[in-house]
C-alpha cells in the first residue's frame, strides 16, 4: 500500500484541500481494478466506516 496526499487548489488565494490516497498494487496486472470514494461532503460518515473496513480486506 502506497499512500500519498493530494491537494487541490481552492477559489481563495492561498487555500488549498488535501486529501489522502491509498494506492494498492497487486502482481496481476490483468485483475479488475477499483475506485474507492467517501465523504465527499462532510457529513457522509457511513461511507468512511465501510473503506475504514474494507483497507484492511484489500491490503491481504
Amino acid at each position: 500500500m502506497q499512500k500519498s496526499i493530494e491537494r487541490i487548489a481552492a477559489e481563495s488565494e492561498g487555500v488549498s484541500y488535501e486529501f489522502p490516497l491509498f494506492r494498492f498494487t497487486g502482481s496481476d496486472k490483468a485483475a479488475p481494478s477499483a475506485y474507492l470514494q467517501a465523504a465527499l461532503h462532510a457529513g457522509e460518515l457511513p461511507g468512511v466506516v465501510a473503506i475504514d473496513a474494507l483497507m484492511p480486506m484489500v491490503a491481504r
